[in-house]
């Protein structure tokens, strides 16, 4: 097998493992939207219930509107996901439908692997939104590489039986167009290798730069998202918002606005003792004056008592008076 031709079969093989890795990193980001997305709308479930009146429903409808953008944004995406994926198996179904078909006339080895095709799961160009399996897709391109290799192996051969039928025309023998035509029919098949090899190679450029828009686009998709959920506080630290340039910032926001929070508690806890402190200090000093009246109360009667001496001494010396002035009369 030349050279040339196990350079591209590796450099496919290669190409299309770097297109595997996308895959894996896109759909490890859909799951992360999907978590982020679920976060946001357990946000907006709180926030409802803890705030039910219709004046707090109503300044929460914008938050669920934003919401709402977000989930179709979601659903937009993972559709173009499936439809890329879609295309993918389609590009490899068809060309090694084609290679099959063209290859398989005068080939008993490549016929036999017609009967084994069926076994993929047909391709249907009116269905572009069907999910077809991850590994159908890459065994139909491992399946491409392993027939343009037995292509390859096969015009090697056919190579070298012009070079052994050359030998003959040294002899003198009248081969000459027989051999014109086994070159003719080498070169076809070398060229519908290097052909099948520039269909590959297209394939992969389109689906790599579909993949890598799809992911720049899912990329900005997130960072919209870990906005609105570091925004408004809601949700669990993902690994995506801790790495966040805003996640700092903002802890450390949150952080000076607790702290506030704390030194205000305390400053008005503290008042509130002193206020409490003082107002039992003067509801015991109330208490000890209305038990300091009743005393008062009980001496005065005492007083009273003295004063009502004093008429009986009147009336004891007008007795007296009056007898006095009768003796005097009777003189």
């Amino acid at each position: 097998m030349s050279t040339l031709h196990l350079f591209h079969v590796e450099s496919l093989e290669s190409k299309f493992q770097e297109l595997l890795h996308i895959q894996s990193e896109i759909e490890n980001k859909q799951s992360n939207m999907k978590t982020n997305l679920a976060t946001l709308k357990d946000l907006y479930t709180n926030l409802v219930k803890q705030n039910n009146k219709k004046i707090f429903l109503f300044c929460l409808d914008s938050f669920y509107f934003q919401y709402k953008t977000l989930s179709v944004e979601l659903d937009n995406i993972e559709r173009f996901i499936t439809m890329i994926n879609n295309r993918m198996y389609g590009d490899y179904y068809k060309l090694y439908n084609i290679i099959l078909m063209e290859t398989s006339q005068n080939d008993s080895d490549v016929q036999s692997l017609l009967q084994e095709f069926k076994n993929f799961t047909p391709y249907k160009d009116l269905d572009p939104f069907h999910n077809y399996q991850k590994d159908e897709m890459i065994s139909l391109h491992k399946h491409i590489l392993t027939l343009l290799n037995h292509l390859q192996l096969k015009a090697l051969k056919k190579e070298q039986e012009i070079v052994d039928y050359g030998e003959m025309t040294t002899l003198g023998m009248g081969v000459g167009n027989f051999m014109q035509t086994l070159s003719y029919h080498n070169t076809l098949t070398k060229e519908q290798m290097a052909l099948y090899i520039n269909y590959l190679q297209f394939f992969h450029k389109s689906q790599e730069g579909y993949l890598t828009k799809l992911f720049i686009r899912i990329e900005g998709f997130l960072k919209e998202v870990e906005q609105d959920i570091l925004q408004h506080g809601g949700g669990q630290n993902t690994q995506m918002t801790i790495q966040s340039p805003l996640h700092k910032e903002l802890q450390e926001e949150k952080q000076q606005k607790k702290q506030a929070l704390k030194e205000n508690i305390e400053l008005l806890e503290n008042n509130i003792e002193v206020e409490i402190h003082d107002k039992e200090k003067k509801e015991e000093k109330k208490v000890e004056k209305k038990e300091e009246k009743p005393k008062k109360k009980e001496e005065t009667p005492k007083k009273t008592e003295k004063k009502e001496e004093n008429p009986k001494k009147k009336e004891e010396k007008t007795t007296d008076n009056n007898k006095k002035d009768d003796k005097e009369q009777k003189k």
